[in-house]
């Protein structure tokens, strides 16, 4: 009886973890157009766009779904959705290719953050969030790179 209930502990902290990206983040690849999202461990948040003289914010729900092919130990990726949760005139659901990356257990973290030093928005977070448009390439001009903080 013992060795049964060791076992489904053991199955119960292997496959039970969920992979979340909740926390707060801001875009720093980006000087003139940055974006910054809060999303809270019940799925609901905020959406900021600021650009220049400009600031708008919209209160989303938010879910993700992982790509189980591209879900590493420091990493994993798949879609971001955002939806409204009220009616904005310029505002509608947003989905977003991501990849979370969390650069304490990635081992190639001091390379990672020798790169992201050279803008000056990163203040040496490890929490990394990637967000690009559904069909651009990863890292291409339509990537944010945000740091969670």
């Amino acid at each position: 009886m013992r060795k049964i209930l060791i076992l489904l502990l053991f199955f119960g902290f292997s496959f039970g973890q969920v992979k979340s990206i909740y926390g707060v983040y801001s875009s720093f690849n980006h000087t003139e157009f940055i974006r910054s999202v809060i999303l809270n461990s019940d799925n609901t948040g905020i959406y900021t766009l600021k650009r220049p003289g400009n600031e708008s914010n919209y209160d989303i729900t938010w879910e993700i779904r992982i790509d189980k092919s591209k879900n590493g130990e420091s990493s994993f990726e798949g879609l971001l959705i955002m939806r409204p949760t009220q009616k904005y005139n310029d505002f509608s659901i947003i989905k977003k290719n991501f990849k979370f990356t969390d650069l304490s257990k990635d081992y190639f973290q001091d390379q990672y953050k020798e790169i992201f030093y050279d803008f000056p928005l990163y203040t040496g977070k490890n929490k990394i969030l990637y967000l690009w448009n559904i069909g651009d390439k990863f890292l291409d001009d339509t990537t944010f790179i945000l740091e969670g903080f």
